[in-house]
Order: structure tokens, then C-alpha cells, then sequence
């Protein structure tokens, strides 16, 4: 380590369909991405999954280790495929995330790379340093981009990332409602891939009891999403929604940042000094 649709579907004449050893030279227009779309939607994970190793330049996983990490996760160590995979630790997550996280590294045998806060490496060392036992209350677009915002991108920029995927599905609702399978990330240009888009929690449950694919262990305690401890609660009544237990401080936050990037880093603009100007000298 290093620390800085369905299951169900068969694949139809993909590889006549399109040459995918052109399509990292491609240009990702909107024409194509909507041709891309309708033809992977169609594929089940695994094709999907081997296309985008063949196809996508210096492609990466992001993932917090999540039941649709851990789908993706699997699926690539059946098919062979070393994907690097990137885990973004805000300081605040659970233990329970931690030790899983660090249990799968060494089962699957990862090449994961462990990105942290760029001024602090524990929680203490945090709240000394920007002086707030609670930002993620009192200024939680400033808590995302200095715990999750800039250690991916510093992340994406140390490893030359052109693509990256993420565990994202349309049925958790907010913001994910219309997702495709590719897109292209609006604050930066690279190519976003979420391979599970038209999958639904029950068939992600099932693929992981089916295959034996180990979870957090806090899925068993009443958690159905699980973020950061401070801003994750249990939820005792799944009929409100998967994420519902996130960010629970806030009725209109659905997203911790890494996918609106664009819209936060406005709004930390307009907020608080440049992140290169701490309060304290480190």
C-alpha cells in the first residue's frame, strides 16, 4: 500500500460491434459517448470491465470499499486484471472501514494507493491544524475538498489518471439518477466510468453473497451507506433509501463532493482562503 445493469446479461457481438483497442485514442464526443453508452449498457460487468482495461488509458479504481466497491473489486480479480485502485482516507472514517480496507489490500492483493489530507496524516493532527473540532458541521464544502476534493486530485494527478470508475448506481438516487456507464468528468475532462450504473442494491447484495465477496462489516449493523463516522448514521428504515443515513446533518446534501467537484470548488472559493494558505504553519 501505498499512503500519499445487470449481472444477468449476455454479451451480444460486443467485439463486432466496435474495434475496442481504437477506442483509447478516440475522441470522447458526445456522439460517441451515447453510442458507447447504448452498447455497454447492454454487456454484462465482466465485458464492461475487460473494455475498459483494453480500451481506457491509465485507468484506475476509486473506491471506499463499499458493497459496489467490493463488487468491482472481485469481478477484476476473476478476470485476472491488476487495476490500481486509489482510497481516499478522510481521517474520519470508521474503524471498521479501516481494517477492512487494509484486509482486502492483502486478500485481492492490491496495488492501492492511500491518500490522505495534504497537511495532516490523524484526526487530532486535522483539528489542530484548521482549528475546528466539527467542520464538517460548520463548513462542510471546506471539510470535502481538504479531506476528499484534493487528495483525489492530487491522487489522479500523481498517478497520470486519464480514467477513472466508481461504484456509483442509479437507483441510490439525488444526483445518480441518469447516470451512464461512461461520462466525462465536467471538472476536469477525464473519463468516468461506473460500471454498475444499471444495477440495483438487490443485485449487488446477491453477487456478493453468491460469490462470498467479504463487506464491511458494519452492513450488518443497520448502516446501508457508509461514509465518514461523523456524517453517517444507522438506518432503521431502508424504504427511505439506500443513502439515506448520509450526511444526515444536512436534508439537501447527497454527495460528499468528489462528484460535483466542478460546483464545489466554486463554492470553497467563495468561502475561505486557497487551500496553499493554511491558518497555521505546519
Amino acid at each position: 500500500m501505498k499512503v500519499v445493469g445487470s449481472s444477468e446479461k449476455q454479451a451480444v457481438n460486443f467485439e463486432e460491434t466496435i474495434d475496442s483497442s481504437t477506442a483509447s485514442s478516440a475522441i470522447f464526443t458526445p456522439e460517441y459517448l451515447e453510442s458507447m453508452n447504448q452498447i455497454l449498457s447492454q454487456q454484462p460487468l465482466e465485458t464492461v470491465l475487460e473494455w475498459c482495461c483494453d480500451s481506457l488509458p491509465n485507468f484506475v479504481q476509486v473506491t471506499s470499499f463499499g458493497s459496489t466497491g467490493m463488487v468491482v473489486i472481485h469481478a477484476l480479480h476473476k478476470l485476472g486484471r491488476k487495476v490500481p485502485t486509489i482510497f481516499l482516507d478522510t481521517l474520519y472514517h470508521f474503524e471498521d472501514t479501516i481494517a477492512h480496507a487494509r484486509k482486502v489490500e492483502k486478500d485481492y492483493d492490491l496495488e492501492l494507493h492511500w491518500y490522505q489530507c495534504k497537511l495532516a496524516s490523524t484526526r487530532a493532527d486535522f483539528e489542530r491544524i484548521f482549528r475546528s473540532t466539527d467542520m464538517w458541521i460548520s463548513n462542510p464544502h471546506k471539510f470535502s475538498q481538504l479531506t476528499k476534493v484534493e487528495p483525489l486530485e492530487r491522487a489522479l494527478d500523481d498517478l497520470k489518471v486519464s480514467s477513472w470508475m466508481s461504484g456509483r448506481r442509479r437507483d441510490q438516487g439525488g444526483l445518480r439518477n441518469d447516470l451512464q456507464i461512461l461520462e466525462v468528468d465536467e471538472a476536469d475532462g477525464r473519463i468516468k466510468v461506473n460500471p454498475l450504473a444499471f444495477w440495483t442494491k438487490e443485485e449487488v447484495w446477491a453477487y456478493l453473497k453468491r460469490e462470498g465477496v467479504p463487506y464491511n462489516p458494519l452492513f450488518d449493523k443497520s448502516y446501508t451507506s457508509i461514509g465518514d463516522s461523523v456524517t453517517t448514521m444507522k438506518n432503521e428504515d431502508p424504504s427511505k433509501g439506500e443513502r439515506s443515513g448520509r450526511f444526515y446533518q444536512f436534508s439537501q446534501k447527497t454527495e460528499c463532493g468528489i462528484h460535483t467537484r466542478k460546483r464545489q470548488e466554486t463554492e470553497v472559493r467563495q468561502i475561505d482562503a486557497p487551500l496553499s494558505n493554511p491558518m497555521v504553519t505546519p
